[in-house]
């Protein structure tokens, strides 16, 4: 009867793995705004440092279709594979970082998504009022440990801050450190004491 029964049992556990063997893998897709590489219509075929489409690789399981227009000259794509695969290719090839599909998908729109351009300076909303040295120094240093971010996040650049051409960028936000450091010190000497004025 043991030998009958373990028969029995492996019989359905072999039915069983049979099953899931058969059961297509769950798609996911991941929306990306500005794609520069080569699409499955054959579009940004020269792209530089292109995925392998050879069959087993990565890029092979992944289906890339057009949707739209890229914002900056790339095209607004839609890949579809298994949430593993479009993890893996977006942290490789996109710069996305995360844990899960949803951590990438977020972390790409933040870095391609851009609508906004720096505007000119508002006015003062403390004009007449009495100015308040510990409170422009805490929001110097805010702004500080903001472009000191800015610095380090180009160290992801595949051309850094070190090469010629990017460089302006690194040497414009040390620029902001050093005036940022400069408006503190005038602050603590107190050069800003007093009412606020804005002539």
């Amino acid at each position: 009867m043991k030998d009958s029964k373990g028969s029995i049992y492996e019989a359905l556990k072999q039915v069983a793995n049979y099953n899931r063997e058969q059961q297509p893998l769950a798609e996911a897709t991941l929306t990306v705004n500005d794609f520069t590489g080569k699409t499955d219509d054959g579009s940004n075929a020269d792209s530089p440092n292109e995925p392998s489409h050879e069959k087993g690789s990565l890029r092979s399981r992944i289906k890339i279709k057009v949707i739209g227009a890229g914002n900056f000259g790339g095209d607004k794509v839609q890949m579809t594979g298994s949430e593993e695969d479009l993890i893996s290719y977006a942290k490789r090839h996109l710069g996305g970082e995360g844990d899960t599909l949803a951590q990438v998908a977020s972390s790409i729109s933040e870095s391609t998504e851009l609508n906004e351009r720096i505007k000119t300076a508002g006015k003062t909303k403390f004009a007449g009022k009495t100015f308040n040295q510990q409170t422009e120094v805490r929001n110097i240093k805010k702004v500080i440990t903001m472009v000191n971010k800015l610095a380090k996040d180009m160290d992801k650049w595949q051309y850094p801050g070190s090469v010629l051409g990017p460089h302006k960028i690194y040497d414009a936000l040390t620029a902001v450190e050093n005036a940022c450091y400069d408006h503190m010190i005038d602050v603590e000497d107190g050069k800003y004491d007093g009412d606020i004025e804005v002539g």
